[in-house]
């Protein structure tokens, strides 16, 4: 059997900023507890022209060419942030992204943890050989609903979308398969009782949750590799991400399985092993399902010294809870493909407008009465300027409408 894998990765981290140190002088808040514990500086926002749907197909948008169009069979959206409870965000995609007819659509809902679910679906279809060939579209997309204000997971929210072509040529990371942990356990975190209320409901024990997930996953993940207890059976290490600074508990957690537990090893680790994958999402926030491709995307444009055929353990956690620990190797072509990327992400990234907190407070509560509401028209907001210099001309789909719940999208 060929190898499965990532061919290709895009990300759209949408066009708007907010920084957490103005945040956190609006809040009170503990600057150096921000930056140097939860390990952020940099959030996205996303105006009211754009959403999921949006999100989406701009991520995808300009990496797929003609013959990748014709090529893909199946096309998964993973997301928390569906707008309809029957319609699948991946319908709008797939109509705004031009793909075929003759082609498998569907949303796929596990909190966080549906991203890494949804490339094992890619994964099992293509090695199936019911593909006939064809190959694997899946993006990642969300965004953070206002959540309650003054608290600590405030700073650590975000928005992107993070597009995958899975393939049996895997230039950009190859799936070790058959290297796989799961571990589920319910517990209730975080929820979404409404599609337009998202509530940190028990904190604490989300972490507890998370770490727990860490160590049975990856106990799992042991019993079918028995090497990955050696501490240097991976090269890098990638961990689910609602903010940067998780990771250093849960490589922490890790090492500690791996028989590590020296303060200095532990540094040395975690800077050369961890800290790359770290990158963007110190500026992006937190991107939900799409969080550990954004690492890995991180890790193999930032790796100083990686290499093709390097492993990295990734481990994935969804709120509720599911986790999941695997591997996968770097492709052939990482390298040259990320740092392609980069520079469009990068460029994306400093072409955002910067909101004062009052701006983005009001953004919020628009965006929740948005959601909740029957109509909306373009010209209710209040960037137009903002949406004619970086919109108009540039080819992104943007929402133009809402009518009785109709949404009504074009390109700009």
């Amino acid at each position: 059997m060929n190898d499965i894998g990532i061919e290709k990765i895009s990300i759209y981290p949408s066009s708007l900023a907010l920084e957490m140190s103005e945040l956190a002088q609006a809040r009170g808040g503990d600057r150096k507890y921000i930056q140097e514990t939860l390990m952020v500086s940099t959030r996205s926002l996303v105006p009211l022209c754009e959403d999921a749907v949006t999100l989406a197909v701009n991520s995808a948008r300009e990496m797929l060419t003609d013959v990748d169009r014709s090529d893909i069979g199946l096309f998964i959206i993973a997301t928390e942030s569906g707008l309809d409870q029957e319609k699948a965000l991946s319908t709008w995609a797939h109509r705004y992204l031009d793909l075929p007819a003759a082609c498998r659509v569907f949303e796929l809902k596990s909190a966080c943890h549906a991203g890494a679910a949804a490339l094992k679906v890619a994964e099992s279809w293509i090695s199936s050989g019911l593909n006939r060939d064809k190959k694997v579209l899946l993006i990642n997309v969300d965004i953070s609903n206002n959540m309650t204000r003054h608290g600590m997971m405030e700073y650590s929210l975000g928005a992107g979308a993070i597009a995958l072509l899975i393939s049996n040529k895997p230039l950009f990371a190859v799936i070790e398969t058959g290297k796989s942990g799961v571990h589920t356990h319910e517990v209730t975190d975080v929820i979404r009782p409404l599609p337009w209320k998202e509530i940190a409901f028990d904190v604490e024990a989300s972490l507890f949750s998370y770490m727990d997930g860490v160590e049975s996953a990856f106990a799992e993940y042991c019993q079918q590799t028995p090497e990955a207890r050696d501490p240097v059976y991976f090269d890098y290490n990638i961990y689910h991400l609602p903010f940067p600074g998780i990771s250093k508990e849960a490589h922490k957690v890790l090492l500690e399985l791996q028989g590590v537990f020296e303060k200095e090893a532990f540094v040395t680790s975690f800077k050369q092993k961890v800290v790359p994958s770290l990158y963007y999402s110190q500026q992006i926030g937190a991107t939900y399902c799409g969080s550990i491709f954004l690492s890995l995307f991180s890790l193999i444009s930032q790796a100083p010294k990686l290499k093709s055929g390097e492993r990295i353990g990734i481990y994935s956690y969804g709120s509720g809870s599911c986790a999941e620990y695997f591997s996968m190797l770097v492709g052939e072509q990482a390298s040259e493909i990320a740092q392609q990327q980069a520079m469009s992400l990068d460029a994306l990234l400093a072409q955002r407008q910067v909101m004062d907190v009052t701006a983005y407070e009001q953004l919020e509560e628009a965006r929740s009465a948005q959601m909740q509401g029957q109509s909306y028209r373009a010209d209710r907001d209040n960037l137009q300027d903002w949406y004619a210099h970086h919109y108009g001309g540039s080819g992104h789909l943007i929402l133009e409408r809402i009518d009785n719940y109709l949404r009504s999208y074009r390109y700009a």
